[in-house]
């Protein structure tokens, strides 16, 4: 309005008319504040304004009032087609909100539907999925009982192949050990020779077994594990101590065993694959060596560990059996090798102790635990690890004899806890994990449960099969 009915536009008006700019005198209307910026305002007030003007123009100008009302009516037309504009716009708005209003309802509603769906469903629902789970592990556990009667009544009266079959493996492991036992003691004082004696290079010390070849739990392939024990002469200590130690045994055996490795870490060591017996040797620097004067003697975990072992075997006599069928599958699965984060042997042992103390408490006798078939307690041992432990919640304490919840000691992060009996337990409540380097109970459950499968089944595979690596 105020761009129609500025001061240029109404002059140019009158001289269309043929009138002057004085033809405005005595009307009301001042050019110059037709000519200055108006302030913004509403459209009422706009419109207000452009129908005053026009009215005074109309009644000053009596020739030109049906283009000051031409003019005016021009001006109403057009705020209209704007508001109309803006309405429409507002309008399109509107709906948009409103079609994703409606989205949003549909959306939540189906959103609230499968919530619902999923409350009353037993196997999505959290607490109704655990409560499924455990459903489902009882009835596991009750056919796992009747079967376990059943191969208990056959072993008995000597007819079950199963038991006859486990019986066989771990006889044919046994022969194997002690045949091997012989070329184990040759490597033994052969590596003695060179250390041993008026000019050996450790007249006063020598190497020592230790771990599953001490434990006789030993596999075929299981490496043959040495520590170098002796007193170190003040030359020696001057020279680099253990260190050097080992470095000279390397050179000595090196003539015999090119393939020989020497690694250089904080307790050094050698290994080599001794080519009489295809056995692999791992020579580690004992405590004895690494001691500094001064300082409280050191103590080999290795040594005091395998007669920590050899005395659970006399206190149970189907640890050694059991053992050493567990150890097997896992290495079927490769899962054997701490440094790749399998199991160990002394965590085997560890879990296969805790169940066999478990299992006593639950029976009130060690009696009646040890005169099971064997075939009974290892399908009990892939049973209880393979379906009903839980890795997540619990520990394995061999010496408590049970599995305690993981609450107790403050520990979630480790994915197997298993607690050492040897070691002293921290000051900070928690319990020293001798599995700590096992990546995945996922894994470890899995061979578990495909063993007990594959033993439990109608016509079960041998364990020498299941133990090949072909």
């Amino acid at each position: 309005a105020v761009t129609v009915l500025s001061a240029m536009g109404l002059v140019d008006l009158l001289a269309k008319k043929g009138m002057g700019p004085n033809a405005l005198a005595g009307t009301g209307i001042d050019l110059s504040a037709l000519s200055a910026q108006e302030p913004r305002g509403s459209r009422g007030q706009r419109l207000s304004k452009a129908a005053a003007y026009g009215g005074k123009l109309a009644g000053a100008l009596p020739p030109t009032a049906r283009s000051v009302e031409q003019l005016t009516m021009g001006l109403e037309i057009y705020e209209c087609e704007q508001e109309l504009a803006r309405r429409a716009a507002v309008e399109m708005q509107q709906a948009y909100r409103l079609r994703q209003a409606l989205y949003d309802v549909k959306r939540l509603r189906l959103q609230n539907e499968k919530v619902l769906a999923e409350r009353d469903h037993p196997t999505r629902n959290t607490d109704r999925q655990r409560q499924h789970m455990r459903e489902h592990v009882q009835r596991q556990r009750n056919r796992h009982d009747e079967m376990m009667r059943s191969i208990a009544a056959r072993a008995a009266a000597g007819e079950d192949p199963l038991d006859a079959d486990v019986r066989a493996f771990v006889d044919a492991q046994t022969e194997s050990c002690d045949r091997q036992a012989a070329l184990v003691d040759e490597l033994i004082a052969k590596v003695n020779g060179y250390l041993q004696g008026d000019s050996g290079l450790l007249p006063s010390g020598g190497v020592v077994l230790f771990g599953s070849r001490a434990t006789r739990l030993s596999l075929p392939s299981s490496d043959v594990d040495l520590v170098l024990q002796g007193e170190l002469t003040p030359e020696l200590q001057r020279a680099g101590g253990a260190r050097t130690v080992i470095l000279e045994l390397v050179n000595l055996l090196a003539k015999e065993h090119p393939d020989i490795k020497f690694i250089d870490a904080t307790i050094p060591r050698c290994t080599f694959v001794d080519p009489k017996s295809g056995l692999t040797a791992d020579i580690t620097a004992g405590p004895s060596l690494l001691h500094l004067p001064g300082t409280a003697p050191l103590h080999h975990t290795g040594e005091v560990a395998s007669a920590y072992v050899r005395q659970l075997q006399e206190e149970w006599h189907p640890l050694r059996p059991l053992v050493l069928i567990v150890k097997a599958l896992l290495r079927r699965a490769h899962y054997h090798e701490p440094f790749f984060g399998g199991l160990s042997s002394h965590g085997t042992v560890m879990m296969v102790g805790t169940l066999l103390k478990v299992m006593a408490k639950a029976e009130g006798s060690e009696e009646a635990v040890a005169s099971r078939p064997l075939s009974v307690l290892l399908c009990e041992f892939l049973f209880v690890f393979g379906f009903e432990f839980d890795y997540a919640k619990h520990g394995v304490s061999l010496r408590r004899g049970e599995f305690f919840d993981r609450i107790e000691v403050g520990d979630f992060i480790a994915p197997l806890l298993v607690e050492d009996p040897i070691a002293e337990p921290p000051e900070d409540g928690k319990v020293v994990n001798v599995t700590h380097v096992v990546t995945s109970t996922q894994l470890l459950q899995g061979i578990f449960r495909a063993g007990y499968s594959m033993l439990t089944a109608r016509k079960h595979t041998s364990l020498s099969v299941m133990a090949s690596l072909e």
